[in-house]
């Protein structure tokens, strides 16, 4: 394992840190509800769900559904109230959180800056942008349910 694969590693474990403390401090009552499209167990499971998508280094192998028994491609379907729990959130945070770092500690730095072909080409070039624009995903949601939490009463999550 290379310097980027121990960065990435470390900054992933500060972004799941940070999702799992604002699904902590997230009230119960406020976890099915937030802005339309925007509600905090929606945008917690989203997170997780694209952070599995984006740790298979390649786009033939297809979504299955979670053991929550709902496909991360389906979540903006799904209606407000039906969003899965905060339990089995945290139980998908935690088994993607182990794959990313299985992902990221079998690289050299060679392979992140390697072209990742078709692979997620919107994330940029290489696989180092792939495990950045993740990253910035992660971090733009959780900033979402940040404030949403904190308009709803709760405190504000920690920053990692």
């Amino acid at each position: 394992m290379g310097a980027i694969a121990d960065s990435l590693i470390e900054q992933y474990r500060r972004a799941w840190a940070m999702l799992a403390d604002a699904m902590d401090k997230c009230q119960d009552e406020a976890w099915q509800k937030g802005t339309e499209g925007l509600e905090i167990g929606r945008l917690a499971f989203h997170i997780v769900g694209a952070a599995d998508f984006y740790g298979r280094e390649t786009m033939s192998v297809p979504l299955e559904p979670t053991h929550c028994g709902i496909n991360p491609g389906t979540i903006f379907e799904i209606p407000p109230g039906s969003f899965p729990s905060k339990s089995d959130v945290k139980a998908f945070m935690m088994e993607t959180e182990g794959k990313w770092n299985t992902f990221l500690s079998d690289r050299e730095d060679s392979w992140f800056a390697s072209s990742q072909g078709n692979n997620f080409k919107w994330t940029g070039l290489t696989y180092l942008d792939l495990c950045l624009y993740n990253l910035r995903h992660m971090m733009e949601h959780i900033g979402h349910i940040d404030v949403q939490i904190r308009q709803t009463g709760g405190d504000a999550t920690d920053w990692m």
